[in-house]
């Protein structure tokens, strides 16, 4: 180094110089002006910056201090020009000395000096800028990562593809992380945002909870607007942490996902990412995540998932699903489908496969999820019964004829929840079997349905069939 002490003017290194001019230290890179130091820091002994327990840096020790770029709070000084510029000097010596280590100048001037000197070419800053970025990721002050991420200094790290965990091996960060959710849009989401992109693999997993977490507690529309405009502009964040939650089988998050419409706003081609991961299977975790001890009070949020762009990139999926669960007779988890209206999803030809697999099972199934009963749901199941009348009309016929014939009682009792949805042609038809007691069929109807048009209906078409049936019954008595 070469001091000049009539120019006053002291060079750390060929990329690193200090002058006193007009009273004003300033530092030059490359013999260009960079900034004016605006107060002198105090300084911490090299020899002992591992062994302080409370102070790790001058950041630090500017806050519990109290130094302001006017000085030390309460503390008055008379410094001239000279001495300060010297005070700089000896500072940023020891700093250059250090390899730049950062934690010896103050966080606002050391990483912009250090982003220049890399601009610069300096070798030693290109080689341990990334160093210490994480250095005080993992140490650092709160306020000192937050300078970082919003001067932009960790897109070092992200360009180079710097992959680490810094979370996991920091109780301090997520301890301030979960007490400063009240600030969640300008103090933890940013925090939260750059640990993902480094591929921190514990921030993708607790993101979302604190999302959900900042949702729950501070129910209110500027948090909404922030929220649906995030995962809008974010997918890439929003898919890690999903994927994340996904993996773990977090069903408490997923529903709040869900529950705050996650899959609404949610890509064509990210849905399509989920249900093609490897590494679970999203309509089995949904299925999961209803019939977990969490779904109890938002469920009616998981009716409405299927439609949209789920529903066109999900169908293919959910038929394999329902298909599956027909052949595997998997009444529990086809019953969860049921009940949640996902097959209202489906068209006739791919309904008309399903019964084709098992009609009896589904169309049980179908009724069980009616007892389960709900507004919603009731207004879906009338909707599709409607729809698909004569297909239904005579899968229940079969149902009925078949339970009879077979002495399935339970079967049959079942099947007449529905009978209101038999065409007069089934209703006939079930009149004429020989193992059916019309009298019987009609009293179990009434008691069940309470349905006066189907006993009409069943007088109007019986009648002849009944006089024949009791022509038949007098011949075997006179013989």
């Amino acid at each position: 180094m070469r001091i000049d002490r009539i120019m006053k003017e002291f060079k750390i290194n060929k990329f690193l110089t200090l002058k006193l001019e007009e009273d004003k230290t300033n530092i030059y890179i490359n013999e260009r002006l960079f900034e004016q130091c605006k107060y002198l820091m105090l300084n911490i002994a090299i020899d002992k910056i591992e062994s302080y327990e409370e102070i790790n840096s001058i950041d630090e020790a500017a806050d519990v201090l109290g130094w302001t770029y006017d000085g030390q709070e309460g503390v008055t000084y008379e410094i001239d020009p000279e001495t300060e510029f010297w005070g700089h000097c000896s500072n940023v010596q020891v700093w250059a000395e250090q390899d730049y280590d950062t934690r010896l100048l103050h966080s606002n001037l050391s990483f912009p000096l250090l982003a220049e000197l890399v601009k610069a070419g300096d070798p030693i800053a290109k080689k341990v800028i990334n160093e210490e970025i994480i250095k005080r990721f993992e140490s650092g002050s709160p306020n000192v990562m937050l300078f970082l991420i919003k001067q932009g200094y960790t897109k070092y790290l992200i360009e180079d593809n710097i992959k680490i965990n810094i979370l996991e091996g920091n109780p301090d960060l997520r301890e301030y992380l979960a007490n400063n959710t009240h600030n969640f849009r300008d103090v933890v989401f940013p925090i939260y945002n750059f640990l993902i992109q480094i591929g921190d693999t514990l921030a993708e997993e607790e993101f979302l909870k604190d999302v959900y977490v900042v949702l729950d507690k501070y129910y209110n529309e500027t948090i909404f607007r922030w929220y649906d405009d995030f995962i809008t502009k974010s997918p890439k964040i929003i898919m890690k942490g999903l994927c994340a939650i996904l993996k773990n089988k977090d069903y408490n998050t997923l529903l709040r996902f869900i529950y705050y419409d996650g899959f609404v706003n949610l890509g064509y081609r990210h849905i399509e990412e989920l249900l093609t991961s490897s590494d679970f299977d999203l309509i089995d975790e949904l299925i999961n995540a209803v019939n977990s001890p969490e779904a109890e009070n938002t469920i009616f949020a998981l009716e409405g998932i299927f439609h949209g762009d789920f529903l066109k990139v999900a169908y293919p999926y959910l038929k394999i699903k329902i298909n599956n669960l027909l052949r595997q007779k998997n009444e529990n988890d086809l019953l969860t489908v049921m009940d949640l209206g996902y097959i209202k999803a489906l068209n006739y030809e791919d309904i008309l496969d399903l019964f084709n697999i098992d009609g009896e099972l589904l169309l049980l199934t179908l009724i069980e999820a009616m007892r389960k009963g709900s507004y919603s749901r009731d207004a879906w199941i009338d909707d599709f019964l409607d729809k698909h009348k004569i297909l239904i009309s005579n899968q229940l016929k079969t149902l009925m004829i078949k339970s009879i014939t077979q002495d399935r009682k339970e079967n049959f009792n079942k099947s007449l929840d529905l009978c209101y949805v038999l065409t007069d042609n089934d209703l006939n038809e079930l009149i004429r079997h020989p193992n059916i007691e019309w009298n019987y069929l009609r009293m179990i109807i009434w008691e069940i349905n309470n349905d006066g048009d189907i006993s009409d209906r069943l007088d109007a078409g019986s009648s002849e069939i009944v006089k024949q049936k009791e022509l038949e019954q007098l011949k075997k008595k006179l013989n």
